[in-house]
């Protein structure tokens, strides 16, 4: 039982890891991960311009 959990714990560490160094490394900027924001389709008045 005691080996599961270190195994467990272990893999979390890894990912963890690997996540931050990603992270440090500039591979996962917000900026890249995340959509694009279509501001022109929020700041529309009507529902036309809104969906173009």
């Amino acid at each position: 039982m005691t080996d599961n959990k270190r195994r467990t714990f272990l893999k979390g560490s890894l990912a963890a890891g690997t996540v931050g160094v990603a992270v440090g490394a500039g591979l996962l900027a917000p900026r890249a991960v995340m959509a694009a924001w279509p501001k022109a389709a929020f700041e529309a008045n009507d529902f036309g311009a809104a969906i173009s």
